[in-house]
């Protein structure tokens, strides 16, 4: 019966679990079927053909114009709709000439109105009669990787619009005022949509490779990270955009380096019984983030992120001063207050809000695993401004100061670990720091829980509970929801299929370790 209830709050735990995901990837080497998700069907005439990308052989589809490809999205609804809302689809694609408008994307699966992407006879990309900066243009005959992202829930009428493409990691064009845009509006996707589709044949023939569909807004660092078109298949990665362990290095796993400011050095500490190589650094030294994540949440700075951390303050914390800034998010660290700290009574916030004195505290002399989650677009009564300790929620600010869109609380391209204007600051270690670009979950979170000496997972292929690390409970999982069928819930739904089968066991069991 113990078992059963285990079995039982773990598979409420992963309900909860509504995280960025690659929610289809397609490769076509000799068929249509999906590295995540279901097969695409097609429509026309094609056939598969061998190509060299960058020197490497790779097996691509040809179509004529006229066909298209019947792509299944396997998506939730996000941003607040009825339709997925905030997406971005990457392709590996090659058209020997431009001979005319030529559909990219058409999110109507009737195919009975005007495509929503296209490449102009320009060669520029986009719709609306915005399609292109003149100095970066879709080339003629040659393979490349372009991008479109949207967000619907963004601002027309500026370059504050999340309708961008990209070619080859840069940057585009911004569409700014899209026709029909608006949240469950034309941009918005359905359950299918279709690929080089137009109602009135606005196509021409070409090859295609690669085919990858994220539920989430990618970044501009993300973007330009995957760089160009390859004959392999495109990556798997997870919203994670900053990663660094502080092991004799200020190296990014993921993200730029990090700059220390002030003194410290590398030391050796015990975690979870483990040894580890950590940062001990002086009091007044802070870490300079370069982040890289593009504006979110309706903004032109960074309005929805996650900030974790394995840390530790010792019992003389307090001796200067009860408050220890955590972080700062203004990049002059003389200019303004901290944005998240520990107080005297070992509480985490901000505005005089540090969580009730019953919850899970702050313990000095102890390392411990510090999240904080940000989304300025929650309302500021009941402000998704958390704090957690070992994965358990401490305090939820429901009031800070100046909560708005772009306001104190948002990212700008840089940010400050332990900095504040005033020494509201200690002594201390750090062993590792993530940052997300979006609102991570309580569930997430809870999955993540306690430091180790290994550092903060990064969420791997088969992690179905996204803690970094393949093992009996991600088994467990999927074997409790075996024959699931609804993809809003069933995250353990790996392959993003529609049911959680054996083809999720496998995926499991392939991976079983990886991470741990």
């Amino acid at each position: 019966m113990q078992k059963l209830w285990a079995l039982v709050a773990l598979s409420l735990t992963l309900v909860g679990l509504q995280a960025q995901q690659i929610v289809g990837s397609w490769q076509f080497s000799g068929n249509f079927n999906a590295q995540i998700g279901a097969p695409i069907i097609p429509f026309g005439t094609g056939d598969f053909e061998n190509a060299i990308i960058n020197g490497e052989q790779a097996s691509v589809w040809r179509f004529d114009a006229g066909s298209y490809l019947i792509t299944p999205n396997g998506a939730c609804p996000n941003g607040g709709g009825q339709r997925l809302n905030q997406y971005t689809l990457i392709m590996d694609v090659l058209f020997p000439t431009i001979p005319g408008f030529t559909a990219l994307l058409q999110t109507n699966p009737l195919n009975n109105d005007d495509a929503d992407w296209f490449i102009n006879p320009s060669r520029g990309m986009g719709v609306a009669g915005d399609y292109f900066d003149p100095l970066n243009r879709f080339q003629n005959g040659e393979w490349q990787r372009v991008v479109v992202v949207i967000d619907t829930t963004s601002p027309s009428g500026s370059d504050n619009c999340i309708y961008r493409v990209y070619i080859n990691g840069a940057l585009h064009n911004i569409v700014q005022r899209p026709s029909g845009w608006g949240r469950d509006g034309r941009f918005s996707l359905q359950n299918v949509i279709l690929m080089f589709a137009d109602e009135d044949f606005e196509t021409a023939p070409g090859w295609i490779n690669n085919l990858q569909m994220r539920n989430y807004v990618m970044s501009d660092a993300e973007v330009a990270d995957l760089g160009g078109p390859t004959a392999g298949s495109l990556p798997l990665v997870f919203g994670v955009t900053g990663s660094w362990n502080f092991d004799d290095t200020f190296d990014g796993q993921v993200g730029a380096t990090a700059q220390m400011v002030g003194g410290g050095v590398f030391t050796d500490e015990v975690i979870g019984g483990q040894n580890a190589r950590v940062l001990s650094f002086e009091r007044n030294t802070y870490l300079r983030i370069e982040h890289g994540i593009a504006p979110n949440g309706g903004g032109s700075r960074v309005n929805q992120y996650s900030v974790i951390m394995d840390i530790k303050f010792p019992a003389n914390r307090t001796t200067f001063n009860p408050f220890t800034s955590l972080f700062q998010t203004n990049p002059n660290p003389f200019a303004d207050d901290g944005d998240c700290f520990i107080n005297g009574a070992n509480g985490i916030g901000i505005s005089g809000d540090y969580g009730d004195p019953t919850n899970v505290r702050f313990t000095a002399g102890e390392w411990q695993r510090i999240a904080l989650v940000i989304d300025l677009n929650s309302p500021a009564t009941n402000a998704t401004y958390k704090s957690y300790v070992n994965g358990v929620l401490q305090n939820q600010v429901q009031l800070p100061g100046s909560w708005t869109i772009d306001g104190r609380y948002a990212l700008q391209e840089t940010f400050l670990v332990f900095a504040d204007n005033n020494s509201e600051v200690a002594s201390g270690y750090i062993n590792s720091l993530q940052l997300r670009d979006y609102a991570m979950t309580d569930a997430e979170l809870a999955a993540l829980g306690s430091p180790s000496a290994a550092g903060i997972p990064i969420p791997v292929e088969g992690d179905v509970n996204r803690d970094g690390c393949v093992d009996d409970s991600d088994l467990l999982a999927v074997l409790f929801n075996f024959g699931a069928s609804d993809p809003c819930i069933a995250l353990e739904d790996l392959n993003r299929d529609g049911v959680v089968d054996d083809a999720d066991l496998l995926v499991v069991l392939f991976n079983f370790g990886v991470g741990c």
